[in-house]
């Protein structure tokens, strides 16, 4: 298997407060980057490390030539917040991680979101986001 290679970030924002999200951003190495994607972890039962599980997920999408960005959705990883998967405040967490993201580096090449979940073994994808 070919080596990817990529530089990780790691942000924390609003660090030590009841808001505190996680972001970890993927810039690929050597290649013009085409745009950035918004990629969004699904339910995790155990361990609950957030954004960490998808990095074994995304080497084949930064090797074409996409950053990646993955925030921890709320009560996984580094954020604090009681967990509500997919509910408002969630929505509203991942809303204010992307703004702020977006502000700090100026980059408008912010082309899609994709998410990862058990729901997307049954029904077509459009289905989910319709």
């Amino acid at each position: 298997m070919e080596q990817i290679s990529y530089t990780l970030k790691h942000y924390i924002y609003n660090k030590n407060t009841p808001n505190q999200s996680e972001l970890i951003a993927l810039y690929p190495h050597k290649i013009e980057v085409k745009g950035m994607l918004f990629f969004i972890h699904g339910h995790q039962i155990n361990d609950r490390i957030g954004a960490w599980e998808i990095l074994r997920f995304v080497s084949p999408i930064i090797k074409e030539g996409y950053c990646i960005l993955i925030p921890s959705m709320l009560g996984f990883g580094k954020t604090t917040g009681k967990k509500d998967m997919y509910g408002p405040e969630t929505i509203q967490r991942l809303y204010d991680t992307l703004t702020q993201w977006l502000k700090e580096n100026d980059n408008k090449k912010l082309i899609g979101v994709i998410g990862s979940s058990r729901c997307f073994s049954r029904g077509s994808y459009d289905d989910k986001i319709s």
